[in-house]
C-alpha cells in the first residue's frame, strides 16, 4: 500500500491565492495523501477561501506565529509518514507527490527528495524557469556523486558540504519521512528567516537525499521592501551559520566553508549599514567580516568604512 503523504500549508492573509494551491494539492496522481492548512492568525478571509473545501482537506486556525510554527502545526497533526510543503502562494504539477513518492520507495535508506521549482514573477510570466539551473548551483551540485532511479537520482554521499555553500532546495519542492523531521527538531520559530536553510541543513547530515532535476513546483515572487528583506535574511543566517560556527567539525574544508560564508553575511550587513550611514554598525560587521576571511575586497571596505566614518 501506497505510504500517506501529509501535505502542509501554512497561510498568512492568503485569501487571493490559496485555491490555487489547494487545488494543485488536490489534483495529485498520488491517492493516499491529506491536506492540512494552517491559518496563522489571518485577518483578510482566508478561512471564507478554504470554506468551500471542506471534507477534502483539514483546516486549523491558530494564532499568528510565522511560517515555522504553521508548519510544525501542521506536521505534529500529520497523519501521513510522508511530508510535503506547499507555501500558500505556491503550485505544484500533477504528477509531483508521485515522482517524489516513487524514487523514496526505490531508495528506503533516502530519507529526503526534492525537485527543481520554477520562479514566476508578479507579471505571471517565469522569471527564473529552473531554480537549479542557476549557475552558481549548477556549478555546486554537478559533481556530488549519485545513482540514477529513472527520471531521478540518490546522491551517494552527503550533501552537507554542498548546502552549506547555498541552500538549493526550497520547502515546496521538499517530501521528506516525519521521523526525521522529528529528529531534527523541526523548524526553527525563533528564526525570522532561513529556517528552511538551517532545517535542511540538519538534515543533510541525517540522511541521503534524493533529486528529481524536474520543474515539478512553481514559486510565485512577491514585492517586498529589497533593503529590509536583506537585512532581516541576512541576520538570520549571520544567526545560523554562527550556531555551526561553534560545531567541531573534522578538517578545514567544512570550518572553512563556514568561515567564508559569515565573512558573506557580514559583508551584507555591513554593505546595508553603510548605505544607510549606520557607520558604526557598518565598521563592525566589515571587521568581523574580514577576521572570518581576510580578501583584499573585505579589506578595502574595512578601511572605507574608517576612512569615511
Amino acid at each position: 500500500m501506497e505510504p500517506q503523504i501529509s501535505v502542509v500549508i501554512p497561510v498568512y492573509n492568503g485569501r487571493a491565492f490559496l485555491a490555487g494551491a489547494l487545488e494543485s494539492a488536490l489534483s495529485q496522481t498520488y491517492r493516499n495523501k491529506e491536506v492540512i492548512v494552517v491559518d496563522d492568525g489571518s485577518t483578510d478571509g482566508t478561512g471564507e477561501a478554504a470554506a468551500p473545501y471542506a471534507g477534502r482537506i483539514r483546516y486549523y486556525r491558530k494564532e499568528n506565529g510565522g511560517p515555522s510554527s504553521s508548519r510544525n502545526f501542521g506536521v505534529n497533526r500529520a497523519g501521513g509518514e510522508l511530508i510535503a510543503f506547499l507555501d500558500a502562494d505556491d503550485t505544484w504539477l500533477p504528477d509531483k507527490l508521485a515522482r517524489q513518492a516513487d524514487l523514496l520507495d526505490k531508495c528506503p535508506d533516502s530519507g529526503l527528495v526534492f525537485t527543481d521549482l520554477a520562479l514566476i514573477g508578479p507579471d505571471g510570466k517565469a522569471a527564473e524557469t529552473s531554480f537549479l539551473e542557476e549557475k552558481h548551483r549548477t556549478k555546486i551540485l554537478r559533481n556530488i556523486p549519485r545513482k540514477q532511479y529513472g527520471g531521478g537520482f540518490i546522491y551517494t554521499r552527503s550533501v552537507f558540504p554542498e548546502m552549506l555553500q547555498s541552500c538549493f532546495m526550497l520547502p515546496s519542492t521538499v517530501l521528506v519521512k516525519k521521523s526525521l523531521l522529528r529528529a531534527a527538531g523541526f523548524f526553527d520559530e525563533k528564526l525570522a528567516h532561513a529556517e528552511d536553510y538551517k532545517l535542511w541543513l540538519q538534515l543533510s547530515r541525517q540522511t541521503s537525499f534524493g533529486c528529481i532535476p524536474n520543474t515539478l513546483a512553481c514559486k510565485k515572487i512577491r514585492p517586498a521592501g529589497l533593503s529590509q528583506a536583506t537585512l532581516a535574511q541576512a541576520s538570520s543566517l549571520l544567526t545560523v551559520f554562527q550556531e555551526l560556527a561553534q560545531e567541531n567539525f573534522d578538517g578545514p574544508k567544512i570550518t572553512g566553508i563556514i568561515a567564508k560564508r559569515l565573512a558573506s553575511f557580514h559583508f551584507e550587513l555591513g554593505y546595508f549599514y553603510f548605505q544607510h550611514r549606520q557607520k558604526e554598525q557598518a565598521r563592525q560587521n566589515f571587521r568581523n567580516g574580514f577576521r572570518k576571511h581576510p580578501t583584499p575586497f573585505s579589506l578595502y571596505w574595512l578601511l572605507k568604512s574608517l576612512i569615511l566614518g
